[in-house]
């Protein structure tokens, strides 16, 4: 009985002690006025330190290996290759289709430019938007939560709340349903790669993929 209530309290503990840690290393930040390395480095550190937790639970606890690739077939890579296909669809027409409200990344990224004072510490920067973030997101959004409520669902549960919680996770307090909509559609198309694939690695590739497409312009300064 232990267990699984543990289990079941885990997702939430872990996101609200990594929300809570996040939101306080910004905040610190936010006071100084200052952007540094020493900031983006401490975020990298709690965002590794979260997905190692995770990684860690599922294995010894849960007993899956996030990683292991002995069940990949052929057709996940064409599943992949479609749902992707999708989530950079809706991400090149959602101006057209939402008002574009201000998000938790909108506002991040808003913040970072308005206090950089010229200078853009790009690879750390780049390092959490683009891999370690990704990464950590489909972690917890759809690994755990999927594994731990709901999992197979036949009324697709499990990918309602993965989509549902990685869209409240990016709207501000006040946001409205388009905000919501902007990051649930993606959301709900990552935990269908996942729950049709049941590797976690695909659904990263399409985020990590889609989220360096967004940053493509600041990747091409570190490059050259």
């Amino acid at each position: 009985m232990l267990k699984k209530l543990s289990i079941y309290l885990f997702p939430f503990l872990t996101y609200c002690v990594f929300h809570i840690l996040l939101s306080q290393l910004q905040l610190a930040w936010w006071d100084r006025k200052q952007f540094d390395d020493s900031f983006y480095l401490m975020i990298n550190a709690v965002l590794l330190m979260n997905i190692l937790i995770i990684y860690l639970w599922q294995k010894n606890l849960l007993g899956t290996n996030p990683f292991d690739f002995s069940g990949t077939k052929w057709w996940h890579f064409l599943i992949t290759l479609g749902l992707g296909g999708i989530v950079f669809i809706f991400g090149f027409n959602s101006s057209r289709w939402f008002s574009l409200p201000v998000t938790t990344n909108t506002n991040s990224l808003n913040t970072l430019l308005a206090y950089s004072n010229g200078k853009l510490y790009l690879k750390v920067f780049l390092l959490s938007n683009v891999l370690l973030g990704p990464i950590r997101e489909e972690f917890f959004h759809r690994m755990l939560l999927m594994e731990t409520y709901f999992k197979a669902s036949p009324y697709y549960l499990d990918v309602l709340i993965s989509a549902s919680m990685f869209a409240a996770s990016h709207i501000l307090p006040g946001g409205n349903f388009q905000a919501f909509g902007i990051y649930a559609i993606p959301g709900a198309l990552y935990a269908l790669t996942y729950r049709l694939t049941r590797n976690i690695y695909w659904p990263i590739v399409i985020h990590v993929i889609w989220n360096g497409y967004v940053y493509v312009d600041l990747i091409g300064l570190v490059i050259v």
